[in-house]
């Protein structure tokens, strides 16, 4: 149902309206914002929620929060979209937010959740948590989780931008992105600081304007969708999907879509990589063939040197890590050169760590019996029964700490020129990596 801006209170503010203290949602403009829940459905709004659903009709379509003509905030907001048809309904869709028509949302934090099911044949299952139509959405967060696609397109002569903005490991995309195809529309992506981008939405494709990556991570769980970037720039890295390894021991991709760049910043780079680690890198022809198996991904058109890169087989239990240059051959197709391999794990080496405590202790033991026969040799009667205690920690090359306490406990005795002794000990300590 529509409401108009003035009488929406709750929702939003009029233009020169001053935002409430605990107000999450606040508007200003001559247009409207309002809930949208087609057929049979419900919307509320409360502490910082906004919660949409819509069932059954003709076309079943829940949108939390549309903007027409507005300037919109949402502050930390937690908005959710849900959209369900019988299985007769040739299109369910749902939308977290919708920009339309010279509409500006800024997005500061929160959840968007969407979700669209029981379309005929379930082919027009729509779940967008974004959707900007001739409007503009600005996401800038390091606490935010996006689970849905996000989609911008712009009729001609007018123009619809989406800018996203993510820094952190707390800033997470779970969708596609796809800017629709236009001069008019833009969709410009940065990811900084371990922000990921996980790509596993419905869209079959994922286009965007811009992509900037600052040790940023996108993780390409899909199966066979396009990934087309017009310009890149900063360092991050991509990762792939496969479908472990063949008969002859070689990554499978065969339904793993490519990432196509077209032109980067100079000295852009982008580290590629697998997400289903089960490669044996101890044979290094292998290892080779698989390096190459991910870099032949990657599509660079403008091949004029400003991209390069590292590909990179992450180390497993016992399987060490490899790696090689990223380049690109005459066909604009990546490949590797300068292949290197660890000569260990950090599972090994850590065993390899902790069997040198045993050695430790036992210097131990051998350093207080040299102690124990030093103070014979200062005694006057040199036998008896004698005690001692110890508590006290050493560190193994910044790799592991050990704490310990250590007891013996003996009887010495003298006859003649020679003494004789008999000691127990217990050592009881704890190691921890560092």
């Amino acid at each position: 149902m529509k409401k108009n801006l003035r009488s929406k209170i709750l929702l939003c503010v009029l233009a020169g309206g001053v935002l409430a203290a605990n107000t999450a949602l606040a508007a200003t403009g001559e247009g409207y914002v309002y809930d949208e829940s087609f057929s049979s459905g419900k919307h509320e709004i409360k502490n910082k929620e906004v919660y949409a659903e819509s069932t059954g009709g003709t076309q079943p379509h829940a949108v939390g929060v549309y903007a027409k003509d507005s300037n919109v905030l949402l502050d930390n907001v937690d908005i959710t979209a849900k959209a369900a048809g019988d299985g007769t309904q040739v299109r369910v869709e749902a939308k977290g937010i919708y920009a339309h028509d010279n509409s500006n949302i800024t997005i500061t934090g929160g959840t968007i959740n969407v979700e669209a099911k029981g379309s005929k044949d379930g082919k027009n299952d729509n779940a967008y948590a974004i959707y900007a139509w001739n409007g503009n959405v600005t996401i800038n967060s390091n606490n935010i989780e996006i689970n849905g696609d996000i989609y911008n397109d712009a009729t001609e002569g007018l123009t619809s931008t989406i800018d996203i903005i993510f820094n952190g490991k707390n800033a997470v995309i779970n969708g596609n992105i796809q800017e629709a195809y236009g001069p008019n529309g833009s969709i410009n992506v940065d990811l900084s600081n371990g922000a990921i981008w996980n790509i596993n939405g419905n869209r079959s494709e994922n286009i965007i304007t811009n992509l900037s990556l600052n040790n940023g991570i996108i993780n390409r769980y899909d199966d066979n969708t396009s990934f087309d970037i017009e310009h890149y720039s900063g360092t991050g890295d991509i990762n792939f999907k496969a479908k472990n390894t063949d008969n002859n021991g070689v990554l499978d991709f065969t339904n793993t879509g490519y990432v196509a760049i077209g032109t980067a910043e100079v000295g852009s780079s982008v580290n590629l990589g697998v997400i289903n680690n089960t490669v044996n890198t101890l044979d290094i022809e292998k290892t080779e063939e698989n390096l190459n198996a991910i870099a032949e991904k990657i599509v660079y058109f403008a091949n004029d040197g400003k991209l390069g890169g590292k590909v990179t087989i992450k180390e497993g239990l016992i399987m060490p890590e490899a790696s090689g240059d990223l380049l690109f051959d005459q066909n604009d197709i990546g490949y590797v050169a300068n292949v290197k391999q660890n000569s260990s794990t950090t599972t090994i080496d850590n065993i390899k760590n902790v069997a040198a405590t045993a050695i430790v202790a036992w210097r131990q033991e051998d350093s207080t019996l040299s102690q124990r026969l030093g103070e014979l040799r200062e005694s006057d009667g040199g036998q008896g029964i004698w005690v001692r205690m110890s508590r006290g920690e050493f560190e193994y090359d910044g790799e592991y700490k050990n704490q310990y306490n250590f007891f013996q406990m003996g009887y010495d005795w003298a006859a003649g020129s020679w003494h004789y002794g008999a000691a127990i000990s217990h050592n009881d300590g704890q190691t921890t990596y560092t």
